[in-house]
């Protein structure tokens, strides 16, 4: 190895034959001699260690097989140029992200055009791939369980009809009950958490048990809408449905065990016109036959669930043994009576 020492001047030369592509940088353009950095000429067996004496602004060349020239940038400006003699013609860009095709953590990879999956909410592939729910279940928690309600259920089922479904309403995982799911009138789902029967309720404790409006159901509902529906469901006498804001009484008490009680400034929406007025509830009796007169003694069951100075539905004398009666709120009580196609309904929604 030839090692021109410092500030020396070195004859201007054409270059070798063999010599590498950096062997041409000795040769300066504007004059015949160059003096300032040292020029190292590394052969290829040399010991890397021997490059440690180069100073900043060095040349070092290193000769490899092919004609091309290899330039290492490390980052760092240290006037050295190192051709390394290896030509990988490897290009690598750190900024493409590349699909490896695995799912993130939360999510499984269920295979085909399934993609990735939340198995822990899939009605498809709960709780593991290719598992799915009843028709009327959701999946919680990667396990196959009854809806908390109706808007529950219709989440994980946009395409399901209004009808009969097994609901958790009290969320506690255990048996469901029956529950009227109204899936198209405006404001909903709607949850129905009371259903008179046919013809008649005798007794304040018979009417008490049908209420299914439970302290967990109340904590995910914000409105009630109160109507008169046919066996199927449906809405009848649609004019007279009404909905409103759940009152904090009616979240505290059992309207059909409760002797007597109002929930004042009510603002009840019906058929697009809105009025605040007086819920009047309870067992007990009253004085004449119009939703506003005053609560009666002796202290009798009679019944009723009315609104106010509206034609909301009047439902009475569901808590003695005789036809229950399902008028509308502005009318006497008598003036017409519940039927098969016509039984009064409490629903909540969120």
């Amino acid at each position: 190895m030839m090692v021109a020492a410092t500030g020396c001047s070195l004859p201007h030369a054409s270059p070798a034959a063999d010599s590498s592509p950096l062997d041409v940088l000795r040769d300066s353009p504007s004059s015949e001699t160059m003096s300032g950095p040292d020029i190292v000429d590394v052969a290829n067996d040399v010991d890397v260690a021997l490059m440690a004496d180069a100073d900043a602004g060095d040349i070092v060349s290193m000769p490899d097989a092919d004609a091309s020239m290899d330039v290492a940038d490390t980052g760092v400006d240290t006037g050295v140029i190192v051709d390394t003699g290896v030509d990988t013609g490897v290009i690598v860009d750190t900024g493409v992200i590349v699909d490896t095709g695995v799912c993130p953590s939360t999510l499984t990879a269920c295979g085909g055009s399934t993609g990735c999956v939340d198995t822990q909410t899939s009605i498809a592939h709960c709780g593991a791939c290719n598992t799915p729910v009843s028709i009327a279940q959701v999946c919680r928690g990667g396990r196959a369980v009854p809806p908390l309600d109706c808007n529950d259920l219709l989440r994980s089922r946009p395409s399901l009809p209004t009808g009969v479904y097994a609901i958790d309403h009290d969320g506690d995982g255990a048996a469901p009950v029956m529950m009227l799911c109204d899936m198209i009138t405006s404001g909903g789902p709607w949850t129905t958490v009371f259903t008179s029967n046919d013809i008649a309720l005798n007794s304040s404790t018979e009417a008490a048990a049908r209420w299914l409006f439970t302290t967990d159901l109340g904590t995910r509902s914000t409105k009630m809408l109160i109507a008169y529906r046919n066996a199927t469901g449906a809405i009848v006498d649609s004019a007279t449905a009404a909905t409103f804001a759940i009152p904090a009484e009616l979240r505290r008490d059992n309207p059909f065990a409760t002797p007597r009680a109002a929930a004042a400034n009510l603002m009840v929406t019906i058929n697009g016109t809105t009025t605040t007025t007086t819920l009047h509830y309870g067992y007990l009796s009253f004085s004449g036959d119009a939703c506003v007169t005053e609560w009666a003694g002796p202290m009798t069951s009679w019944g009723r669930f009315c609104i106010e100075n509206t034609n909301a539905p009047f439902f009475a004398t569901w808590a003695t043994n005789r036809t229950d009666n399902c008028a509308a709120s502005d009318q006497s009580f008598t003036a017409n009576t519940c039927s098969t196609n016509r039984r009064f309904t409490i629903a909540v929604a969120r």
